[in-house]
Order: structure tokens, then C-alpha cells, then sequence
């Protein structure tokens, strides 16, 4: 059902969100208006306006970056907007209003564990050994009891076994879970100052239809949920499509008999790889389910390179850092001595086949071209002309190998400012065991895969390594070749003398013809069939060249 939901929030069909930032950027809203309306668009959307009812809203999710968004915005609204969201997103405030801690974590004062430390803020209460569920009369007790459960079996997996903070304060106070009796979406957690008016802590926010109609899901949601609470403990740093990425990663590793996961990774990063890895946005559907379908990044650092760990020590390390959202991935890869750019490239070339331990849940990327017949050629269409961090993968059928063309050659054209890097990949099994990177200089470059019928699947993948923002296109052309064909035995009498002697007429063997093949990269067994592990000096040479 849930894939069935992303689905439409991607479709042709514009969502409401999408309409609202149209509008915003036409200038018919204003920033605060925009706000406003996507609050009513999850919370209340019998509320909006005639012109959106007719949109597609899209399915149950985290609302944690909309939060974010409204509480640095909340200046911009009316009195009368800003007490709309109070109730929505505070019920128990008198407003929204205050803005993101400075200080990296609470302080809390010492006090009984009896509490939460901004009181009791629901009707009615259910206390676990770290939470305490809050929730609206009309809220059933056994909704309060499954929510509770749910997070602290999330708790006992990030904290107690995969070795995630726990939050400042939770040794004094119960951590804030409430459950409104307003039918929102899904569930959101930020951040608030306690009581005393200098130390805060996260807390978390859901509804209770979340628990009816979606099976376990509210489970995966409590997981994800409270991971956003340890987020905000590390710091604000990350660029926020790595908040959720990592929240809907680490769900597999809390609940793994669920998978909701996998619905985000094929409904938001398979059906549409071409757009930007660093992609973020609210308000943009293809963008904001990419944040969630980005999870596969976390399966890749935690399988590929060096385990769970790796994941969270990309939090560990923004820790103390000022920065608001704009910490890069490679940034923070950097600081921990990794080259970011050998990374991506092998991540792109592993998930071109989902090359991972739960491979039967994830989708393979979209192909924005497949390959029945040589030669052939193309472009990506509009829509899936890729930007800088997005990938484009080109399908090519092993079968279209012949005896007489065991090869096969790729020409590639691109926008030299996307500053692209292609490669030709034969798979067995999911495993990509022959590399071929294809040299580009000034946007051309071409390479050759010997023996491509031999392997389970090929593909041709490109990434632009150029600006995120931007979307750059290209040309590719195969045809079927042959490299290293066999060297013809010579005649007895047209051999060479013991002294050296040469045949009168002997012409020297052209082997590549006129193709200009002698440019070409190998295959297996050449220079170009590199292994993974060699990307980042290839890379390197790239640069130098």
C-alpha cells in the first residue's frame, strides 16, 4: 500500500506540496502563506484552499524536516497561522515559536525520574522505562502501550547494541512521545526548551490513525522517529537529506523482520536514480521521497566499506560543529580519511545491480536506456537527464555478443561541466567483477569491454560529478567489436630468415584498422579492467590529465 502511495506522489499528477511551491515561486504566496499551507496540507487538509483539494497529498511520513522548516519561518506567519500550527504541531505550547538551540545538547538539572522536562503534557500518560507516551482523551490506552513498546525496542537497538547516543537528560527526565488525537499523516520529532527555559530536549510527535490501517509500520516510524531525537543530540550539521537517509536505514537494523524500508529505497532512489544524491526539499515530491530512498548510502557504508559503525560515526564526527545543514557528505568523509569521490563511484556501481545483503527487497535502478540489438545509441530523455551526484544506468543485453564481435565499444559525448565519470560494468551474480572506467577529456572519451557476452548483465554507468543543481546531458553509440583478434599463421615461406632477412612485399599487420582503437581502453585483462579498489587513483589521473 505504501509503494502504492509513493508512487502517486510521484506520478505526473502534481502533488499538493508541489502546487504550493509553484505557486510560492511565482510569486503568488508569500513564504510565510507557503508555510502555512503545507502545515494544513499533512495536519488539516480539508482546510486548504478549493485550488489544492483536487492534488494528491502522498502517503504516511516523516514530518521532521516540515517542522524544521515552519519553526525557522514561524516570524513569517499571521497570529492567527501561527496559532493554527501551535495547535498542530505543540498542542500543549502557547506557541512555536522558539528557535533552534545554539549549545550542542541539553543541560539538564538534576531531578526524580518522574517526569518529562517540559511536565505532563497530554490528558493522559503511559510510562516505559525511557518514555513517557502522552496522549489526547479520545486516544485509546493500548495505542499509548503499542507506541511505547515500539520505542523501546528502538532505544535497546541503537543505544544498548549498535552503540548510538542516548539523550543528554534522559538519565533525569522520560523522553516526550505524544500522540494527538488529530489525524495527521505520520510523525515528526524536533526539539523544545525545557521547563527551566535554558536546557532542552527532542521530542516526538505522532497521531493516532498512524496505528490503525498500516500494520507494523508505526513500528519502523517509532524506530525512525527516535533516531531524528539522537540526530538532534549530535548536532544540526548533516545536510538534512542524510537525517533521513540514515533514520530510514537504521530501521532495518532496529525492527528487521519489517522492511518498511525497502519501500522508500525503490518508491524514492530506484524509480528515479538521476536525481541528486544531495537532493533535499519539502516541498518537491521526487526530492523528498529521494531523501528517504537515499538510505541505500547507509546499506552501501555499512556493507562496502567498514560497517555500521562508519554510519554512525558520520554523526559522531559533526559533533560540535556550528554549521546548520550544510555539512556535506564529503566533507565529513574527508575528516575521517576517506576519498569521498572512490566511494560514490563504487556505490554507484554496486547499487546499478543492488549489490547488497537484502538485494531481494530492493528494486534495481530505473534504466534510462536498454541495449537489444548493436549498434545503438541514444540520449537520456529530459526527465532523466541526471544531475551532479545522480546516475543513469544503460542497460545492454549480454546475448547481443557475437563470436565475431565478442567486444563491445562505447562512445560517450557529454557536457564537459558535468564533468562526468562513466564506466563500463560486466555483473555476475550482482558482483560488477570487471570495471572499465572510460577516460573523458573535454566531454568525450570512449572504451571498450571485451568479452561482454560472458557475464550474467552489463551495464554502461554515468554520473555527472558536476553542480547538484544542475542537470547535464549526453550521447552514448555501442557497436559490437573485436579488440584482439587471432593472429593468422604465416605462410612457411614468407617467414623471416635465420639472418634476420625480410620478405620482399610483407605489410605489417593492422589490427585496430582505421576505428581509432589504438585510444581505446582494454578490457579484462588491460590496463582499463581496473578493480574497485582502484578508482580513486584513477580519479587522480583523471584530474591530472
Amino acid at each position: 500500500m505504501l509503494f502504492a502511495l509513493l508512487s502517486a506522489a510521484l506520478a505526473a499528477t502534481p502533488t499538493v506540496d508541489h502546487l504550493i511551491d509553484a505557486d510560492l515561486q511565482a510569486g503568488r504566496l508569500t513564504r510565510g502563506e507557503a508555510l502555512y499551507l503545507h502545515v494544513l496540507t499533512h495536519f488539516s487538509p480539508l482546510e486548504l484552499p478549493p485550488a489544492y483539494l483536487g492534488a494528491e497529498i502522498g502517503g504516511p511520513s516523516c514530518l521532521t524536516g516540515l517542522v524544521m522548516d515552519v519553526k525557522e519561518g514561524y516570524h513569517l506567519l499571521t497570529p492567527d497561522q501561527q496559532a493554527v500550527v501551535t495547535r498542530y504541531l505543540t498542542p500543549w505550547a502557547a506557541d512555536f515559536r522558539d528557535p533552534f538551540p545554539k549549545a550542542p545538547g541539553p543541560v539538564a538539572p538534576p531531578a526524580a525520574m518522574s517526569d518529562t522536562c517540559f511536565g505532563q503534557v497530554g490528558a493522559k500518560r503511559y510510562l516505559s522505562e525511557h518514555f513517557s507516551v502522552e496522549y489526547d482523551a479520545s486516544v485509546p490506552d493500548a495505542t499509548a502501550e503499542k507506541f511505547a513498546n515500539a520505542l523501546e525496542e528502538g532505544y535497546d537497538a541503537m543505544v544498548n547494541e549498535l552503540g548510538w547516543t542516548r539523550l543528554e537528560g534522559d538519565d533525569k527526565y522520560y523522553i516526550l512521545a505524544y500522540i494527538s488525537e488529530d489525524s495527521g499523516d505520520g510523525a515528526y520529532t524536533t526539539v523544545d526548551y525545557c521547563q527551566d527555559g535554558r536546557s532542552w530536549m527532542p521530542y516526538i510527535v505522532t497521531y493516532q490513525n498512524v496505528f490503525s490501517g498500516m500494520g507494523t509500520w508505526y513500528e519502523d516510524m517509532s524506530v525512525h522517529e527516535f533516531n531524528h531525537a539522537q540526530q538532534f543530540n549530535y548536532g544540526f550539521a548533516h545536510e538534512f537529506w542524510w537525517w533521513e537517509a540514515t533514520a530510514t536505514y537504521i530501521q532495518e537494523s532496529a525492527q528487521p523482520s519489517n522492511n518498511w524500508w525497502s519501500q522508500y529505497i525503490n518508491g524514492g532512489f530506484s524509480t528515479q536514480p538521476w536525481v541528486s544524491m544531495r537532493a533535499s526539499s519539502q516541498s518537491d515530491a521526487a526530492q523528498f521521497w529521494h531523501m528517504y530512498g537515499m538510505a541505500v548510502w547507509g546499506f552501501y557504508l555499512d556493507e562496502h566499506v567498514d560497517g555500521h559503525e562508519l554510519v554512525r560515526e558520520t554523526w559522531e564526527e559533526i559533533v560540535g560543529d556550528r554549521g546548520q545543514y550544510d555539512t556535506t557528505m564529503e566533507e565529513v568523509l574527508t575528516e575521517l580519511g576517506y576519498d569521498f569521490e572512490a566511494l560514490y563511484l563504487d556505490f554507484v556501481i554496486q547499487s546499478g545491480q543492488m549489490n547488497y545483503r537484502e538485494h531481494n527487497l530492493m528494486e534495481t535502478p530505473n534504466r534510462s536506456g536498454s541495449v537489444t540489438s548493436l549498434p545503438a545509441g541514444g540520449e537520456p530523455s529530459s526527465k532523466e537527464r541526471p544531475k551532479g551526484l545522480g546516475q543513469n544506468y544503460i542497460n545492454v543485453n549480454p546475448n547481443t555478443a557475437s563470436e565475431e564481435l565478442p567486444d563491445l565499444l562505447f562512445k560517450f559525448g557529454g557536457d564537459p561541466e558535468g564533468d562526468f565519470r562513466v564506466f563500463l560494468v560486466g555483473y555476475n551474480e550482482r558482483v560488477p567483477e570487471v570495471v572499465v572506467p572510460i577516460e573523458i577529456l573535454d566531454g568525450v572519451g570512449e572504451g571498450v569491454l571485451e568479452g561482454f557476452g560472458e557475464f550474467d548483465d552489463v551495464l554502461a554507468v554515468i554520473t555527472p560529478m558536476g553542480d547538484v543543481r544542475g542537470t547535464f546531458n549526453y550521447g552514448w553509440a555501442m557497436e559490437g567489436a573485436l579488440v584482439n583478434p587471432p593472429e593468422e599463421e604465416e605462410p612457411e615461406d614468407n617467414k623471416p630468415t635465420d639472418e634476420g632477412e625480410t620478405i620482399e612485399g610483407d605489410q605489417p599487420l593492422n589490427i585496430g584498422g582505421d576505428c581509432g582503437c589504438a585510444s581505446r581502453a582494454g578490457g579484462a585483462g588491460g590496463a582499463a579492467g581496473l578493480a574497485l579498489g582502484a578508482l580513486a587513483l584513477v580519479a587522480r589521473r583523471r584530474r591530472a590529465s
